[in-house]
């Protein structure tokens, strides 16, 4: 099943708000951890359409 934008979208939001809010993190390090967090999923959708 294909992930829409807007699930994406979604779940990029939600995860920085956890590291926002969960975390306690600084805007700058839950940016970046969100970014870490979406590249890994990513990398792992490439590996599995292989």
């Amino acid at each position: 099943m294909a992930t829409s934008y807007e699930e994406y979208s979604e779940y990029i939001n939600e995860t920085y708000c956890e590291f926002k809010e969960e975390e306690k993190m600084s805007s700058k390090e839950a940016i970046a951890r969100t970014f870490n967090e979406y590249d890994m999923s990513m990398k792992k959708v490439r590996q599995i359409k292989r």
